[in-house]
């Protein structure tokens, strides 16, 4: 019998994010809100032909910053800061759009010219949804007709924002906008950044009155370097917080060798910069339907002579940089932010985005915190954010390598930052607190944390001290583009999930208590079954978070009434040892087994022992069996393959480390082929893909002739760079899951190609296997013309598992035997050769919580995930 092992849990499916609820204290000055009334009451809008015409003409002025109130052609521009201030007048019903406001000239085509020249398809909301094929959506075809602008859809009420257990992830506005698998995983998008400067490589050309640069007025770009608003009212419409950054390393770092120095211009005029800075962004907010504000100050706080330990730093600093200035800047912009936004409403949020480096104390560990703790700490004691992002990646800190807790190549421990943060600035509430991760930009700082590493570091800081820290802010990343079809975010978001709602705990109503989801197992038996014994985790408490830490009094019937006074029955409190419900005796049918004949399998019994080692098993923690490349036991297991788990493919169609990691699996590359060196009959494949991994990058390198031979040649000379004897191809799906119809067609040409090219480099021997489904309605028959693929591949590793788990509504195997038997029925049937079968067994179990103690066999409904195994994915139990 052939049979195909995986070595360490496979994640299969996303969890829904749920939206959180936000508690948000609302802070008033009346004499300070009175002068900024007044400061708000003027602006610099004028009309003009261009910018610079506006600016220095000063005709016609724009108050309420719209084209209606400029003569003829002109245009509306803001910050005419040559021109004087006019006055605002009150707020007024905006009239009806004009002919011109509701036309413009955006059309389709493969490039800018010929959709000027063609004049076909249009694209008015300016999307490339709007376009056939691969035509692109092209502004300004001022060649063709004006065509009519759809009305906008009314803008998504506004989401409350989580209080806890956050994914936050930094959007580049020039980079690439984030695609659905990464959405899925994030509580906010920070779009960086407003500036105040031009881009020049040679030093930035910052605006002497620190005017924020904007495209049209109060407008920055959001990705690609466009402003798109119809992204914004998806992604609200998703419950995504979306935030606009403030500043970032262009406006100055404090880094040797740095140029800019913008924070300087700032500075000049603290008073009034103040007010204009914060006018200006809560302008840009509320123009682009943001939901807040992150100031991203990454600059001096103290000169070079009184930082020990970052030396021969800040010297691009001007005679406009003072101490002391910087600081009261920072200070006052973060009032009045807190004011302006308080008063747009409830549910804006306030942060800040410090480095680690910036939170240490700059004479040594113990000394007094830096000039810009103290301005947090001010800012924190009278509720002016809504929380911090501490970027745990700037070199202060190593705790991938480290650990949360140590510091070892770092000068100190992640957890003495995010101890003195939590305790001095928040008064001892973590949730309040992000932990900043980088995917792989941080090479400088040996600071890149994989989505394995950063589960690892949040387990740590969760578990820090007894679980001071478990109800925490949760986590960001840098930066969007990193997380390659949202995998990053997938494990991260699992971990932080964990703890959703934390602060306000699981509500006494509104959701079954545990009581009324025991984890059951559904193991068939041919002999009557014993009575199961079922537990749940109920206890009393004045809150979750108490009931969950102390472990009072139990209350397994999941009643109010079995607690004291003033405490209520709280589920789901895994802290605590597990509390008795009682026994039921479950009736389950006897299932007999399909009739077996041994001999049809005599002649390739055991020729194919294949395994697939999954890399992040070296990340478990100590007591959940961490697994390197190299100490896989060949001899033990049987193993004939093994297959690496997972290289990925480039945007450009070309095989790769995941996520282009080449640092981070090179080394692992080499330790996994080592196995060969005691086992001469082993052969190693490398696998791409899997569930997480973006398919469309499959779609895109199978799609023509050139791409199917460009990543074909690829993969010949990645097999020759790291001595793997093969590849397997884990296309989960082709057709049915981000894919096209042509991918039917297009799969077995890239398997041919890669037939093709492996003869031609002289490794006829080296092996393609591929990865199926185990759905024959949904998956297999529709996505994989496998008789067509049979003549160019060694065999089909058919993925036996997860036919069943909690993404569905009712209980079932993972490995449901008659589902399994109804699919090789119809593969068989295509006479596809037997000895090209392998058969796939999961080294690992599913758990659900049922919906009700009355049900409890295969088939009842359920209540998601059950049991978490070792390495903490509820629902999830490895064998090893």
């Amino acid at each position: 019998m052939m049979t195909m092992f995986k070595l360490s849990y496979k994640s299969n499916r996303r969890r829904r994010r749920p939206l959180l609820l936000m508690v948000v204290v609302l802070l008033f000055l009346t004499i300070l809100t009175a002068h900024l009334t007044n400061a708000q009451a003027t602006n610099y809008h004028y009309c003009g032909t261009s910018w610079p015409s506006a600016n220095s003409n000063c005709g016609t002025s724009c108050p309420l910053g719209t084209n209606e109130e400029c003569p003829g052609s002109e245009t509306c521009y803001a910050n005419c800061n040559n021109c004087p201030a006019v006055p605002i007048p009150p707020p007024s019903p905006a009239p009806p759009p004009s002919p011109a406001q509701a036309t413009n000239n955006n059309y389709c085509g493969l490039s800018w010219t010929s959709a000027n020249a063609n004049c076909g398809t249009s694209c008015p909301l300016g999307t490339n949804e709007e376009c056939p094929g691969s035509e692109t959506c092209y502004a300004d075809c001022t060649n063709c007709p004006a065509v009519p602008i759809p009305p906008p859809s009314p803008p998504p009420p506004p989401s409350p924002p989580p209080t806890d257990s956050r994914l936050v992830a930094y959007l580049q506005n020039w980079e690439d906008c984030p695609t659905a698998d990464q959405l899925d995983g994030y509580t906010h998008i920070v779009i960086g950044s407003a500036v105040t400067y031009d881009y020049n490589p040679n030093g930035n050309e910052c605006s002497e009155q620190c005017i924020i640069n904007t495209l049209t007025t109060n407008t920055i770009p959001i990705c690609n370097d466009q402003y798109q608003p119809q992204l914004i009212t998806q992604w609200k419409s998703m419950g995504i917080q979306i935030l606009l950054s403030f500043g970032g390393p262009g406006m100055g770092l404090s880094l040797a060798g740095d140029l800019n120095n913008c924070w300087d211009y700032c500075f000049e005029h603290e008073t009034t910069t103040v007010m204009e800075v914060s006018t200006q962004l809560v302008d840009i907010v509320t123009t682009m339907n943001l939901d807040g504000v992150d100031i991203d100050y990454q600059y001096c706080y103290e000169k070079v002579e009184n930082n020990a330990i970052h030396e021969n730093v800040c010297e691009q600093v001007t005679d406009k940089y003072d101490d002391l200035t910087a600081m009261q800047f920072l200070t006052d912009l973060t009032t009045n932010l807190r004011t302006k936004l308080d008063a747009l409403g409830d549910g804006y949020e306030l942060i800040h985005s410090p480095r680690d480096v910036d939170m240490v104390a700059p004479q040594g560990v113990g000394q007094q915190e830096s000039l810009y703790f103290g301005a947090l700490e001010v800012a924190g004691q009278q509720n002016r954010l809504n929380f911090l992002i501490i970027k745990f990646y700037n070199g202060a800190t190593r705790p991938v390598s480290d650990g949360f807790d140590n510091a070892n190549a770092g000068a100190v421990s992640a957890r003495s930052i995010y101890e003195n943060v939590v305790n001095d600035i928040f008064a001892g509430q973590p949730e309040n607190v992000v932990f900043g991760f980088c995917v792989s930009d941080c090479t400088s700082t040996s600071s890149n944390a994989s989505g394995p590493q950063a589960v690892t570091v949040l387990q740590e800081v969760k578990a820090y001290n007894g679980g001071e820290f478990e109800c925490n802010g949760g986590a960001m990343m840098w930066m969007a583009k990193r997380d390659v079809g949202g995998a990053w975010s997938d494990l991260v978001w699992a971990e932080i999930s964990a703890t959703t709602d934390c602060v306000l705990g699981p509500q006494p109503s509104g959701s079954p208590s545990a009581s009324s989801m025991p984890s059951v197992s559904l193991v068939p038996s041919t002999t009557p079954p014993k009575p199961v014994t079922v537990y749940n985790h109920n206890y009393c408490g004045t809150s979750w978070t108490a009931a969950n830490l102390y472990c009072g009094k139990e209350c397994p019937d999941g009643s109010d009434d079995e607690c004291d006074p003033g405490q209520i029955c709280y589920a789901d409190c895994t802290n605590c040892p597990p509390v008795l419900v009682g026994t039921m005796a479950p009736t389950v049918s006897p299932i007999t087994a399909a009739p077996f004949d041994a001999s049809t399998c005599a002649t390739f019994r055991g020729t194919v022992n294949f395994g697939y080692y999954q890399e992040w098993a070296t990340y478990r923690s100590g007591s959940c069996n961490p697994l390197q490349p190299n100490a896989i036991d060949v001899d033990a297991f049987g193993y004939t393959h093994l297959a690496f788990s997972f290289a990925g493919i480039s945007s450009s169609g070309l095989i790769e480390p995941y996520n282009g990691n080449y640092w981070e699996y090179t080394p692992k590359y080499a330790l996994f082929n080592s196995l060969k060196d005691s086992n001469s009959e082993l052969k190693t494949l490398i696998a791409v893909g899997g569930w997480t991994f973006s398919q469309s990058r499959f779609v895109y390198a199978a799609s023509t002739p050139t791409t199917r031979a460009n990543f074909a040649q690829s993969v010949v000379d990645f097999l020759v760079e790291y001595g793997f004897d093969g590849i397997d191809i884990d296309w989960e799906y082709p057709v049915t899951r981000q894919g096209t119809p042509a991918d039917y067609g297009n799969y077995p040409l890239l398997c041919e190609a890669l037939r093709e090219a492996f003869d031609s480099a002289g490794h006829t021997d080296w092996l393609i296997t591929i990865a199926t489904a185990i759905n024959w309605n949904d998956r297999l028959e529709p996505g994989y013309d496998l008789v067509s693929m049979t003549e160019h591949v060694d065999w089909f590793n058919v993925m036996s598992y997860d036919i069943y788990g909690s993404w569905d509504s009712t209980a079932g195997a993972n490995a449901d035997m008659p589902y399994i038997k109804s699919t090789m029925t119809e593969i068989f049937a295509l006479d596809i050769p037997r000895e090209k079968l392998v058969f796939g067994l999961a080294a690992y179990g599913r758990s659900t919580r049922l919906a009700s103690t009355s049900c409890y066999t295969a088939g009842c409904a359920v209540w998601g995930a059950g049991l978490a195994g070792c390495h903490g994915e509820a629902g999830n139990l490895p064998f090893f």
